[in-house]
């Protein structure tokens, strides 16, 4: 496992290395999900939740970042000089329990293990496997945009018609905190986004009551989408810690298939209105809206 997060910062800073001399709209970047697991051999490819957790874990990482599961973190904790950030439990789809996250830090220094040790051979194959999976999803990333793909909504199965402007749904952001109270403050912040994006007219913007009935509901961007009659679903969680605040925000194309923006937030309990207007115009951004001169000023 240790080989496999070495590999992976190689493989980050590589290419960090290659997009310094690459003009910006043709760099890529790569999401790396590392995990331990169990895995199957079949037919050439690798199967089983040691895999699929690696694949889901792709989604919550930054553009350029690393992403790994609790099991992978207690394999490399105090064996690399490498600083991990705890991002606690993490929803995956298809996934049945929440995964718990710890991310890589772009600005961590340089790895150094401890003594080296001779590894066993089943842990060799454990780390060929991750390897191996990091391997591929790069192969992928490198022909497919660096977003994770949602299953596209069927514009005949809609409940009502698409409007004949961009379209958004905002899906209640969940409460990560281990008060429950704090759903209120959840709830407060998507009911600020949704009054945010309504003020654009180049918007049709989902009424709240509407999408409250998704609250605590396992729906998938699909299902959304095709109940609200809408092109976008905005989702994302909060954790509150005191006075922190942590605002995380992914922006589905669902027609598209895929995500088109996301973005994690730490920041003083103070800057949360500067958070949502920040969400709001990227998500206004992403979704190529344009804008009235009188918006402009609303929205940057």
């Amino acid at each position: 496992m240790i080989e496999a997060l070495r590999c992976a910062i190689e493989v980050q800073r590589g290419m960090t290395a290659r997009n310094a001399t690459v003009p910006a709209e043709r760099r890529i970047r790569f999401r790396i999900g590392i995990n331990l697991g169990d895995i199957i051999e079949q037919d050439g490819d690798l199967l089983g939740d040691g895999v699929n957790v690696a694949a889901r874990l792709e989604g919550p990482a930054e553009p350029g970042g690393i992403c790994l599961s609790r099991a992978a973190r207690d394999q490399v904790r105090d064996r690399l000089d490498v600083r991990l950030d705890d991002r606690g439990e993490v929803e995956v789809k298809n996934i049945a329990r929440p995964v718990r996250v710890f991310s890589e830090l772009a600005d961590g220094e340089a790895p150094r293990p401890r003594a080296r040790q001779r590894a066993p051979r089943l842990l060799v194959l454990t780390v060929a496997a991750v390897v191996l999976t990091i391997l591929a999803a790069g192969g992928l990333w490198w022909w497919q945009p660096w977003v994770e793909r949602v299953e596209p909504a069927d514009v005949a199965r809609m409940a009502y018609p698409l409007p004949d402007k961009p379209s958004i749904a905002v899906l209640p952001f969940g409460n990560l905190s281990d008060d429950a109270g704090q759903d209120f403050f959840a709830a407060g912040i998507t009911d600020d986004i949704i009054t945010d994006l309504s003020k654009v007219s180049g918007l049709f913007v989902t009424a709240a009551h509407a999408t409250k009935s998704f609250k605590g509901k396992d729906a998938s961007n699909r299902e959304v989408s095709e109940a609200l009659g809408v092109r976008y679903v905005l989702s994302g969680s909060v954790r509150r810690d005191g006075e922190r605040v942590r605002i995380t925000a992914q922006l589905a194309d669902v027609l598209g298939g895929n995500h088109i923006w996301s973005n994690r937030y730490d920041r003083e309990l103070v800057d949360v209105f500067a958070v949502q207007s920040e969400v709001t115009k990227r998500a206004v951004t992403a979704m190529e809206v344009t804008l009235k001169a009188r918006e402009q000023d609303r929205v940057y």
